[in-house]
This record gives C-alpha cells, structure tokens and sequence, in this order.
C-alpha cells in the first residue's frame, strides 16, 4: 500500500514542554485491520517541525478510499484523526515515514496490520461518547421499528391513528422515554398534527420516525418532562422550600414510576450521585440537570442535540404542569399485553447485576423466552436496520465516487484553460514579434534614399 505525504500543514498534536499546563495524558492503543486491495482509507503525515517539539508520525486524517469504501478500523471508529502511531506490526516507527509505509507495504493482501497508537485521554473519551451514541441511537430505532410492526395489526406496513391510539402513550415513555402533551391522552394521536397531514392509515415508518423524533416532539416532550419534575418536586418539597430531601427522592418509587415509566428505578440510581455540592439536598436545578442528562446520555444521545440546551425555572415549570401533565390520565394509562414484553432500553444496575451474575445451571443463562410475534418483529427491525445501513453506506461511497470524478473533471478543466491561455499568451507574443519585425522592416532593407 503507498502512502500518501499530507499536503496541508497538519496539525501539532504535542505539547509544548516549557509550557506550564500539564501535558494531557496519553493512552497507548492497539488497533488490528486487515490490509486489502484497495488500500487502508488513511493519510499519513508528519507533524510540524519546532525546537521545542519532536517530529513524529501521525494520521493525519481518515478518509474513503477511492472507490468509496471505508476500512474497517475507520467504520468502527478504532482510529482517530490525531493518534500518534508508535509502532506497526511490532516495527518501532520512530521519526521515518518511509519504516512505517514498508512496513504496511510488506504485509500482503487480505493479512492484518497491527498499530501501536499513542491516543490523548480525552480524545479516547469522545470515542467512546460517539460509539455509545451511536448504539444507544440504533436500538432506539430498531425498538420504534418494532413497536411499529406490532401495532401495525393488519399488516399493511402503515399505521391508522386508530393502531397508534390502541398502543397508547405509555408504551414510547416506557420504552423510549418519549413524552407527549396530555392532549394526546384526550384527543389522541390525530391531536399530533404531522400524523393528521399524512393521512389515516397511510403513516409508514420513516414518517412515523420522523415524527416521534421531530423537533416539535422534542419541543413537547421537554416541556413535558419539565412539568413532571415540577410535580414530583411539588409533592416531595413539603415546606416549599425548594429543596428536597435526597434520601426522600430516592425512595420515591412509585412515584418515580408513575413519571418515568420503567425507567424509574434507573433514574433514582442516577440520583444516589446527584447532591452536586454535597450537602445531602437536591435544588431543583440540580434535580432537573440530573434528569436531562439521563435522558441525553440513555435515551436520546442525538434526538435532541438539535434543541439549544436551556433552564427551565421552578416556576416555570410549574406553569407547564396543567398544559403537559395530566395525572389523572397518567394513572390510567397501561401498555397493551404484546408491547409490554419489549426490552426497556434502559435498565438500574441492580436489574443489569442480576442478569450478569453466573447461574448454578444453564437455564439460567438462557435469553428471555419471547412471543413468536415478537421474535418476528425484533428479526424484521434488525432486518431494516441493516438495510437502511447499507443503502447509506451506498449512498456515501457513490457520493464519494463523485465527489472525486468531480475533482478529477475540475483539475482536467483548469489544466486545459491554462494550456489554452498559455497558447493565447504565446499567440499574443508571436503577433507582437510580428507587428514588431513589419515595423522595422524598412530600416533594416539595406535601401537608402538620397535626396
């Protein structure tokens, strides 16, 4: 494989000794992928000269190959674009670009490189963020693909309201942690004015994922979170001193289940953590703080970073409690028999200890037995998921294809106008030297007159 020497500067990822902030602390990485023919997807650079800085190798940057695909340390997000590579199959890299490409070099076809990488700590943390959101992301949609395969009782492949009513509302809060205004409760789904504009029985599911993760929802189920948080913190803060008990909260079970649904439990974990000055009192921001990072980091990693994060007095939330919080229907709310068996994506350490610990028999350590309509919904969203993963990783590699067809037809034509204007600055100069030549003809003929 041949590398390729970075054209731009690339970035100086070492620290200045002499500077007085510590250096951050680096982790040393392995990383193993296989070698094919179309190359690894990588750029290889050098850092930026300096006195006070050693020279070193580095990835530049991760990129598709040529014909659009992408390695699969690159896909799965084992590489970031400033690892420091130390080593290649055991070779000490050192300050040689040239070890580092013989040694990729050397390896044949469809056979494994190992890398070495020095990773920043921090750097290394926000890998692991964007993996966990990511996951966290895809069984988030494949758990909506199949809720909506089991309320799609006629098998249509589209939703009525009158499908989506008989599910209920509890059901994406259990599952889901999605919210709705208590307008749904009383006039049901038809009240989500994007599901009446498509149209009964015609809400396929990209439309139906659209909507429960559209901004409006977003909007509505903030509003509606802040408004539980109200009413919990009304019926614990007995003094209304804005304040509550943590030892209260915690034990606030029912409660915390009646508002969150099956997330409950993992909530008030979340909450053994929440006195943030220590003071054995949860404030009503902390509290709220708390709860809107349970819900960013568990359940909607990237469904709300489109909204600007805000704070939300008490007061005003407990203005939102009669407009998005209607208790007498929460009380009444259930999730229908065939829903109820979903997995809840989020799960206490106490359930998640439970399940992890090694059983005297293996009975024990058997998955769940699961309806047959189940086990055929989860293999039909798995089944979805995959293939709107390839189709985009399709669509990307084209768009890649064509951005570099692109490039190539960009560079051709800039390559012709200078051939050209370089042709016309030479016809120009040829018709000067001509002009120039007539002009003088006369004096240099040889011919004088003598009056």
């Amino acid at each position: 494989m041949a590398t390729e020497e970075a054209a731009a500067t690339p970035t100086d990822i070492l620290v200045d000794e002499n500077a007085q902030p510590e250096k951050p602390a680096n982790l040393s990485i392995e990383v193993t992928i296989s070698k094919d023919r179309n190359g690894l997807g990588l750029v290889i650079g050098l850092s930026k000269k300096s006195p006070n800085k050693k020279q070193v190798i580095f990835i530049r940057a991760l990129q598709r190959r040529a014909d659009g695909t992408q390695s699969e340390a690159v896909k799965n997000g084992e590489m970031m674009p400033q690892d420091v590579v130390e080593a290649v199959n055991g070779v000490e890299v050192g300050t040689d670009l040239s070890v580092l490409t013989k040694e990729i070099d050397k390896v044949e076809i469809d056979g494994d490189i190992t890398f070495r990488l020095s990773r920043r700590a921090k750097d290394e943390e926000r890998r692991l963020k964007a993996l966990q959101e990511k996951e966290i992301a895809k069984a988030l949609d494949e758990t909506l693909h199949q809720i909506f395969i089991l309320i799609d009782t006629d098998k249509s492949g589209k939703l009525s309201l009158a499908e989506i009513d008989k599910a209920g509302k509890q059901v994406f809060l259990d599952k889901l942690g999605i919210h709705f205004p208590s307008s749904v409760h009383k006039e049901g789904f038809a009240s989500l004015q994007q599901f009446a504009h498509i149209g009964d029985g015609q809400i396929d599911f990209d439309e139906f994922k659209g909507i429960m993760y559209s901004k409006e929802i977003a909007l509505c189920s903030r509003n509606t979170r802040y408004a539980k948080y109200a009413t919990l913190f009304k019926k614990l803060d007995k003094d209304s001193s804005g304040s509550i008990d943590k030892a209260e909260f915690v034990a606030a079970n029912e409660m915390l289940d009646k508002l969150f649904g099956e997330n409950g439990t993992a909530i008030a974990e979340e909450f053994s953590a929440a006195d943030l000055n220590d003071d054995g009192i949860i404030q009503f921001t902390e509290f709220c703080d708390i709860c809107e990072d349970f819900y960013e980091r568990h359940l909607h990693p990237d469904g709300y970073h489109a909204e600007e994060s805000v704070t939300i007095s008490q007061e005003d939330a407990n203005n939102l409690i009669e407009e998005h919080f209607d208790e007498n229907h929460e009380s009444e709310t259930g999730v229908p028999e065939n829903l109820a068996e979903i997995n809840t994506l989020v799960q206490s350490s106490v359930s998640s200890a439970a399940e992890n610990t090694p059983a005297e028999d293996s009975e024990n350590t058997e998955e769940p037995v699961v309806s047959e309509a189940l086990a055929e919904a989860r293999a039909q969203a798995a089944a979805a998921a995959q293939a709107a993963a390839e189709k985009k990783e399709a669509e990307d590699q084209q768009k890649h294809r064509e951005e570099i067809a692109a490039a190539k037809k960009k560079k051709e034509e800039e390559k012709k106008l200078k051939e050209q204007q370089l042709k016309e600055e030479q016809k120009q100069v040829a018709k000067s030297n001509k002009e120039e030549s007539e002009v003088a003809a006369p004096a240099s003929s040889g011919c004088c007159v003598i009056a």
